[in-house]
């Protein structure tokens, strides 16, 4: 009888020991605990986005509708600007913002959904110019695409270092017209980028 209560009391202590353990490695898996003077507990919290957008136009250039950030995500598109003559530009400039707790760096940016390195460069060009009727007869073409991105630039510059907590860094997204003559046909961009930022 002793014996069988010996055992039971074991096995309920067992089970307490293996409750406490596991909650202590669940706690240590999700958060990140930090105990200071105060003694207060931390989350890790991830929270890198953009903020602050604004632009500057020049020439005779237009913002036919402004671009969005949203408070979760490093992403710039959805925009769309109309120029008329060579010397035309839009800079739109926002604040690569981590208000999280954990440090991040720079991984990747994604043109139109491909990933941009030098062997996507001529699909990127094909997503970025999808219209570029410069001779006016209907169709785009390789060479019009060509043509297209030797006269209008896009140019982003995006903070690529280590982002530490509860920092900000600048960003920018260039659109300009460098050709010296106007254009005869149309030229339609599409250009959604997103920036891609992993745990440091």
């Amino acid at each position: 009888m002793n014996e069988d209560k010996r055992i039971k009391r074991l096995a309920l202590f067992s089970l307490i020991v293996s409750v406490i353990c596991l909650t202590i490695a669940f706690l240590a898996m999700s958060k990140v605990i930090k105990i200071n003077d105060n003694k207060n507990i931390n989350d890790a919290r991830w929270s890198i986005h953009f903020a602050n957008l604004e632009s500057k136009v020049y020439g005779d250039a237009k913002i036919i509708k402004y671009p969005t950030l949203s408070n979760d995500n490093t992403y710039i598109g959805d925009f769309e600007v109309l120029f008329t003559k060579p010397g035309d530009k839009v800079v739109f400039m926002y604040d690569v913002v981590n208000d999280g707790t954990i440090k991040a760096k720079y991984s990747n940016t994604y043109v139109n959904g491909i990933i941009k390195n030098s062997s996507n460069k001529d699909k990127i060009l094909k997503s970025i110019y999808e219209e570029a009727d410069l001779n006016l007869d209907g169709i785009t073409q390789d060479d019009e695409i060509a043509k297209a991105s030797s006269i209008i630039k896009v140019k982003d510059k995006v903070f690529k270092g280590v982002l530490n907590k509860n920092k900000e860094e600048k960003g920018s997204l260039t659109i300009s017209f460098v050709g010296d003559e106007t254009l005869k046909g149309n030229v339609k961009l599409r250009i959604n980028l997103k920036y891609n930022y992993v745990q440091k």
